[in-house]
């Protein structure tokens, strides 16, 4: 069975950007933006065996190093020509 993503949201644990625990289930892109300080949500693998609720996702070595590098930027990532953005950021107001 193929890898199924689905977006979760990030709740602004402090330093907390790197623990899936720390997101919620979204299902649907949030509103966020390509450019900010602080990571808004991540598109991760879940598991469709789970129920209606996907589980906590797995950090996986490259989303891990999507976020490390968004949070260095400032800026969603990974942002090449083409390529799809697995981590999105946002300002906090």
């Amino acid at each position: 069975m193929p890898d199924i993503r689905a977006w979760y949201i990030y709740n602004g644990t402090v330093a907390g950007e790197y623990t899936s625990t720390n997101y919620t289930f979204a299902g649907f892109l949030p509103t966020c933006l390509t450019t900010g300080p602080n990571i808004c949500a991540v598109y991760g693998i879940y598991d469709t065996n789970y129920g209606d609720h996907p589980k906590p996702f797995v950090m996986d070595t490259n989303l891990l190093t999507y976020i490390h590098a968004a949070l260095i930027a400032a800026a969603a990532k990974p942002s090449g020509p083409g390529e799809k953005r697995y981590v999105y950021v946002r300002f906090i107001t």
